[in-house]
């Protein structure tokens, strides 16, 4: 891999090596220029402007030259080869390397919907975190604390990662993220509620834990419904290769003079902006119901009116991200904003506050 200060003169250095040994002996000619293909694909994105234009030209040229010269090899293995490097080279092939860096870069996206979210989650963020530093100023008595405490920052964890990959255009991981939050916010419910279960999860009964603390049979011990359509969502989006999650993963890619559908199966995430949108809008509201959980945790050992004042701001600073960016956009990109404002009435149920003082 070269380094980010790479100069043309040090890629010229390395291409025209390889034509060197291959002039030494032409029989390796074509392994030589397999080398060279790979070795400009991998540091394409460090090179400077000028060291991306002699390697566009490369390619270019090393494109023409396999595009004659691939019908007329016979099938094997040197020649699938070199049809899979004149594909990368020509952007119809991916490589592993540039997907990652999907994840590394800096983020996709700089519409206001998707920037103004930042500070509103980390401001959520650091009301859970500041709760749950509170939390552990004094030694635990009652209720076990320490499930707590774990699980809550364990949702911290899933919320980050969720946002990350949101911005990043990898929705339908986020939405797998998302999911595990809500089990967790069940989860610790159920253990602020009736503690006896702690026992149960922590012991090593899998066969018990896994009958009776599974994500429905929690619900049920809570009195909820067994099926919750919110989960099941982002089941259905994010943790199951289901058909609905597929179609978010694909798209048309217009018709061929035949008639032929083209179709696009996308990966290293999905660049459409409504994936980014929801499951940002997502993760906001589920990061209040993460803050909404910890206040009610450990209600005791927190300041009442500073906690409420915690909610209030939550609510009101991802309530206003919704009306003054998420409204707007739904009703420009043609979704039925009469729903979502009704679901707005209803934050308190949405973000899922079990208690407000």
């Amino acid at each position: 891999m070269l380094e980010d200060s790479v100069e043309l003169d040090e890629v010229k250095r390395f291409v025209t090596g390889k034509y060197g040994e291959a002039l030494l002996d032409p029989r390796c000619i074509g392994e030589k220029l397999h080398d060279v293909g790979q070795f400009l694909i991998a540091n394409y994105e460090q090179m400077p402007a000028d060291a991306q234009a002699y390697a566009d030209e490369f390619f270019k040229k090393f494109a023409d030259m396999m595009a004659t010269l691939l019908p007329k090899m016979p099938d094997g293995k040197e020649r699938r080869a070199y049809a899979r490097q004149v594909a990368q080279v020509q952007r119809r092939h991916f490589q592993a390397r540039q997907l990652a860096r999907h994840l590394i870069d800096l983020p996709v996206g700089d519409a206001p919907i998707i920037t103004e979210s930042e500070v509103i989650l980390y401001g959520v963020l650091q009301s859970i975190l500041d709760v749950l530093f509170d939390a552990t100023r004094e030694s635990s008595q009652g209720i076990p604390t320490l499930p707590l405490l774990a699980l809550h920052y364990w949702c911290i964890d899933e919320l980050l990662s969720a946002y990350h990959l949101s911005r990043h255009h990898f929705s339908t991981q986020a939405y797998a993220h998302i999911r595990l939050t809500y089990e967790h916010l069940d989860l610790i419910t159920l253990f602020r509620q009736q503690p006896q279960w702690v026992e149960v999860w922590a012991g090593g009964d899998t066969k018990r834990i896994i009958r009776e603390l599974s994500p429905k049979g929690i619900r049920e011990k809570l009195g909820k419904k067994a099926y919750d359509p919110i989960y099941s969502a982002f089941t259905e989006m994010g943790a199951h290769g289901s058909f609905a999650g597929m179609q978010a993963r694909t798209g048309m890619r217009g018709r061929s003079p035949d008639g032929t559908t083209g179709i696009v199966a996308w990966v290293g995430g999905v660049p459409r902006q409504e994936q980014i949108v929801f499951s940002i809008l997502w993760t906001l509201m589920t990061s209040v119901s993460v803050l909404g959980s910890s206040v009610a945790s450990f209600e005791e050992r927190l300041h009442a009116d500073e906690a409420l004042d915690m909610l209030r701001t939550a609510t009101k600073s991802v309530t206003k991200w919704h009306k003054q960016y998420f409204v707007p956009w739904a009703k420009a990109n043609g979704f039925d904003v009469d729903g979502l404002i009704s679901l707005l009435e209803k934050a308190p149920e949405i973000f899922r506050f079990y208690k407000e003082s």
